[in-house]
């Protein structure tokens, strides 16, 4: 699938030069323009010309936005369409002439219209915000954050796009359930911080901001723009915008490219390690006295059932909580074992939700802050390394050490 896609991209690029010259004062920097980081899918965007203003003819195929400043939004919103084969090999006009708007073939954050049967994706009208029009990602998603030109081509292309990501990776295809998964997960982790940011949406709820974030996607595009006292005409513009779509396309290709590439396959990892536990383990049911006086069943689990055991480290945590909802062993396991890079292997408290800094159950106070001889000491284990300060990771010189260490901690009860 590469080879076809570079070919189809040399043949672009060969025929780019007659292309731009269509454009009035069109921005190409694929004559001549080597990717030295950036993933292959930007050979794309890179030969994209941006202008101002064309030939009639070459609106038909075009992807209009708005001239001016430029943001974020609209950046990772044509970076984004630049990964789809219908609309690489599509010029970009930066205008805010109406007649222009009408006659380009798909069209962002300009023109006050949102209808996809359309292709024409602007936030800013005020209809937008009516009840009868689904503004979100979507009702069923659980996400209420207003979409910007950003959030509206991802919603309705973003599976097909994180598709052919997938496909550039090499990545097995996952079922329809894990690229929902996928495509929620990358909005979350992405795109709904740049929707935030542009539609001036604050990240929390009431109190006072704790620190300030100094560095976004949304900041670094803002930071292209030309100064107030730097040369800031149309062409000028252009030029750096084509560097917003490279940087906006560029840091979701990464984050995407990583997700397939360490993410995805460590999901399967974690599936196996799981199923093995579920095979050896016998969970028991047991009654428990409610405050109202009625009983409730509950599943009582031995102590080696709550420690889960990797073979190999990998970004855990996540799927561990995903699949104990899928398997229904919700809150089973507290630590998790793994092998360190030094020989030995780590005690790793499950934390209380992903992200989260509290555990399910920290390691033993009296052991933290401890290392070598004196944890080993106390302990009653040998080969101690370290548990740490806060109680979420402790480490031992081998791994039946760190089983050790994992039932122990299980089986202790903090005093009140």
């Amino acid at each position: 699938m590469l080879r076809q896609f570079n070919k189809i991209i040399q043949k672009h690029s060969r025929n780019m030069t007659s292309i731009t010259s269509n454009f009035i004062g069109a921005v190409d920097l694929a004559n001549g323009r080597t990717l030295r980081d950036e993933h292959k899918l930007q050979e794309a965007c890179a030969a994209t010309p941006v202008a101002s203003s064309a030939e009639v003819e070459m609106y038909k195929n075009a992807i209009c936005t708005h001239s001016g400043s430029f943001h974020c939004d609209e950046a990772l919103a044509i970076g984004l369409l630049k990964l789809m084969p219908r609309w690489k090999d599509s010029p970009v006009i930066r205008t805010r002439k109406s007649d222009i708007i009408d006659a380009c073939k798909i069209v962002v954050d300009v023109g006050g219209t949102h209808d996809h049967s359309k292709s024409r994706y602007d936030h800013h009208q005020r209809e937008f915000n009516a009840e009868f029009e689904d503004i979100t990602l979507g009702k069923e998603t659980g996400f209420k954050t207003k979409l910007s030109s950003a959030g509206l081509v991802y919603k309705y292309y973003g599976k097909e796009i994180l598709n052919e990501v997938r496909l550039a990776c090499g990545a097995p295809e996952e079922d329809a359930a894990l690229a929902d998964k996928i495509w929620k997960k990358i909005y979350q982790s992405f795109i709904e911080h740049v929707d935030g940011i542009d539609n001036g949406i604050e990240a929390f709820e009431g109190g006072v901001k704790n620190y300030n974030v100094s560095s976004t996607l949304s900041g670094r595009v803002g930071s292209l723009n030309p100064s107030w006292n730097e040369p800031s005409s149309d062409d000028v513009r252009n030029q750096l915008f084509q560097k917003a779509m490279l940087l906006t396309q560029k840091e979701f290709l990464q984050k995407v490219t990583s997700l397939y590439t360490s993410w995805f396959p460590a999901r399967s990892i974690v599936e196996k390690a799981l199923s093995k536990d579920e095979m050896s383990s016998e969970q028991k049911s047991s009654k428990r006295q409610k405050t109202d006086g009625t009983e409730s069943e509950t599943v009582a689990w031995s102590t080696d059932e709550q420690i889960f055991v990797l073979d190999q480290y990998c970004p855990w945590i996540e799927h561990l909580f995903d699949l104990e909802k899928e398997k229904g062993m919700v809150g089973r396991f507290k630590y998790c074992l793994f092998p360190d890079s030094h020989g030995g292997a780590r005690i790793r408290a499950v934390p209380a939700a992903p992200g989260s800094f509290a555990s399910r159950k920290a390691l033993p106070t009296p052991w933290r802050a401890l290392r070598d001889e004196e944890l080993s000491t106390l302990t009653g284990i040998e080969g101690c390394v370290f548990a740490h300060n806060s109680g979420f990771i402790g480490g031992n010189k081998s791994f039946d050490g760190a089983m050790l260490m994992a039932r122990a901690a299980v089986e202790f009860e903090e005093k009140e």
